[in-house]
């Protein structure tokens, strides 16, 4: 794996999201840099940017000297929040179904 972020999050908009995110507390697990986290995952679903959870644990680990056992709350919180909008939109849809019931 490349040592820079754009090698692990290509799209520009979601990278400056997580950059951003990176630029606060993110070890603290603070709320504000929970949400902060929260933002990229949005951003990543929005633009609908390729991003793997786990290279971007692996990214925090060797190139940010972060805990590994924090880098893997990051990637499962990811895959959470990317499941979680996924399902989100899918109800939406439903939802529509069962009220014309």
């Amino acid at each position: 794996m490349s040592n820079d972020l754009e090698s692990v999050i290509s799209a520009k908009v979601c990278r400056k999201a997580f950059e951003y995110f990176l630029d606060g507390y993110p070890l603290s697990q603070h709320r504000d840099d929970e949400r902060n986290l929260d933002l990229f995952i949005s951003c990543v679903y929005r633009y609908r940017a390729k991003v793997n959870p786990n290279d971007i644990a692996l990214y925090l680990v060797n190139h940010r000297d972060w805990p590994r056992a924090r880098a893997n709350h990051v990637a499962s919180r990811i895959q959470d929040g990317l499941d979680l909008l996924r399902t989100h939109n899918c109800f939406y849809g439903l939802s529509k179904r069962f009220r014309k019931s």
